[in-house]
């Protein structure tokens, strides 16, 4: 890499059942899908103890669902949060990367109150009104939110730095930065061969 480059590995994830806080226990999970996330999780975790140390130390490490915020705010988030996702977070930030908050406060807001209002409907009108309201900002609020992230990388990864970033499947970051910096993917973890391991692990499971 040259000192005036920069450099973003991405990996693309699977959230589990933990990623979903309050949520947990109202979002319908596959026990089948919670295995392969968590499968997924350590195969992520194996590539990064590939690493050399020299790597991970300065590393800014970005991930979605972490919100844009200040750092004693992070470091709540970082004591509390249960789950692999977490465990590899703490575990990069106690080997000297730097975990960035990276996502809007105000996106994740809405779409939370969205979900929490189809997830939490008292009753199948109200359900199906929430359901409807998410279906038409869904796709215009994952833009805005991929927006956040790819600006929010842009203006905190330095020329000469590299960046690790933790990203589910159904974004699409890549076409924001390609002509910004250097992007990488693992072959491991391209997102064609995690989605048919995926579909085919599901099927064995069925």
């Amino acid at each position: 890499m040259r000192d005036t480059e920069q450099c973003l590995i991405i990996i693309p994830i699977i959230h589990t059942a933990a990623d979903m806080m309050s949520l947990q226990s109202a979002i319908p999970r596959e026990e089948q899908d919670e295995q392969f996330a968590l499968a997924e999780w350590e195969k992520i975790f194996g590539y990064l103890h590939s690493l050399s140390a020299g790597f991970v130390t300065g590393l800014r490490v970005y991930q979605d669902g972490l919100p844009d915020t200040s750092g004693d705010n992070l470091n709540k988030i970082f004591a509390q949060a249960p789950g692999k996702n977490y465990e590899v977070l703490r575990w990069l930030r106690s080997n000297g990367a730097i975990v960035m908050g990276t996502e809007s406060t105000e996106l994740m807001r809405e779409e939370y109150k969205l979900l929490v209002a189809r997830y939490h409907a008292p009753n199948g009108e109200l359900w199906a009104q929430a359901t409807l309201e998410y279906a038409e900002r869904r796709g215009r609020l994952l833009m805005e939110r991929n927006a956040y992230i790819a600006q929010r990388i842009d203006h905190t990864l330095m020329p000469g730095e590299a960046g690790l970033l933790f990203i589910g499947l159904g974004h699409n970051i890549q076409p924001l930065l390609a002509d910004k910096m250097r992007l990488g993917q693992p072959r491991i973890f391209n997102p064609d061969r995690i989605l048919a391991e995926w579909r085919g692990f599901r099927c064995q499971n069925v």
